[in-house]
């Protein structure tokens, strides 16, 4: 739904390159409109400041340094700026990328509860996403479900993306390294529901209050509804102060998993010493869960019986050994391969198979890994061998062979 031109923008031209086609959404800070660049009619998201906050000195300063801040933000799940400026009255614009999808509130209104695995990478991109926030000195302070977009591409895979970096979500580094945070005195910034509670009480913070909105935010797309429900805000403020929250259900189609579970309770704990303390540590935990269960997945298909009907779930890594039966000796052949290393046969020890080596190059590398590796592995369906076709087509070439010269005999 369109949001209202209070400003009266639609149809105006802004800086004689951009054309206002019409208003997208308003946020406490200012509007954001949907805007094409005349030169090459490609559509941008523009945000403008509030007519009544570009009068005041402190608002106008911190959105040109948030403006400033995500054009540094290269991010394949952020929605950065590309440019920003001044306006001829005082007030000042930023061009943004336009999404195209719906935010995560709209999504679970209009279908519910998501499985574990859906919701776990969507948190996969969004702890990346604050990761590389982080570490450029920015907190976003207004996580929700509404700031998270859901984007799909072509082949049907959803991106998740981060939205609306607020303005007083800036820290600013100085010439001696430690940070300086930008706030505006009386003023609380972030949503109910979603804000830490230590930013309610006035206690110092820092970025694991981003963190304490993501746990919430994974607790509500894995339950289908809101953590702290309450008949207006300031109950929901007053229910995070003063209550623990409700455990995950452990009925239904899709039961997080204990570790699951477990991360994501220490997340929303009221005292931010409690919680994992990067959003990099939250990216790899849950990566780590979804790499697990994809493995484990891969294990249970191994031990499939080979003549299902369903070829397409089909796969022929092993056949299980029945136990009445003990293994048959393994014959010794020759060494004929020099891929076998001979500090490997001299030590006694047997060569790793793919398998295992894919193991543990999969253990190995989950801490390095981005959101998009984590994810490319575990979307990666399991191959096949492919040995069994190309002896059926042996097989049927030699069949051929010899009918066509019992023939000519």
């Amino acid at each position: 739904m369109e949001a209202e031109d209070k400003a009266g923008w639609v149809g105006k031209t802004l800086d004689g390159r951009y054309e206002i086609l019409r208003a997208l959404g308003e946020g406490a800070m200012g509007t954001v409109y949907v805007g094409r660049r005349l030169v090459d009619q490609k559509q941008f998201a523009i945000k403008f400041l509030r007519p009544d906050l570009a009068s005041q000195e402190q608002f106008a300063i911190r959105f040109k340094r948030e403006a400033a801040a995500q054009k540094q933000l290269r991010h394949q799940n952020i929605v950065g700026a590309f440019e920003s400026g001044d306006l001829p009255s005082g007030g000042a614009y930023m061009v943004m990328q336009l999404v195209r999808g719906r935010d995560l509130k709209e999504t679970l209104e209009e279908e519910g509860a998501m499985s574990w695995r859906r919701a776990c990478t969507i948190g996969v991109q969004v702890a990346d996403a604050l990761a590389a926030a982080h570490k450029s000195g920015i907190i976003h302070r207004d996580l929700k479900l509404a700031n998270i977009m859901i984007e799909k591409s072509v082949r049907g895979r959803a991106r998740a993306l981060v939205l609306d970096f607020g303005l007083a979500s800036l820290y600013q580094n100085d010439q001696s390294g430690s940070m300086e945070r930008l706030t505006v005195a009386g003023f609380i910034v972030g949503s109910p529901g979603y804000v830490a509670p230590e930013q309610l009480s006035g206690n110092d913070y820092d970025h694991t209050v981003d963190l304490y909105a993501l746990g919430v935010i994974l607790w509500e797309c894995i339950a289908g509804r809101r953590l702290w429900k309450a008949e207006n805000p300031m109950e929901t403020l007053l229910r995070q102060l003063r209550e623990k929250p409700e455990p995950l259900p452990t009925k239904g189609d899709s039961v997080a998993p204990e570790p699951l579970r477990k991360l994501i309770y220490r997340l929303i704990s009221s005292e931010p010493s409690r919680r994992p303390q990067s959003a990099e540590d939250v990216r790899n935990e849950l990566g780590e869960i979804l790499l697990e269960a994809q493995m484990s997945s891969m294990t249970m298909r191994r031990a499939a019986v080979i003549g299902d009907e369903d070829d397409s779930e089909r796969t022929a890594f092993y056949r299980p050994v029945e136990e009445s039966k003990p293994p048959a000796p393994r014959r010794r052949r020759a060494r004929t391969s020099p891929s076998i290393s001979e500090s490997s046969l001299s030590a006694g020890r047997r060569p790793k198979s793919e398998d295992e080596k894919t193991g543990r190059s999969l253990t190995t590398s989950r801490s390095s890994m981005s959101s998009s590796t984590i994810l490319s592995v575990y979307q990666a369906p399991p191959q096949r061998s492919m040995v069994p076709y190309y002896a059926l087509i042996a097989v049927v070439g030699a069949a051929l062979i010899v009918m066509v010269l019992l023939g000519v005999l």
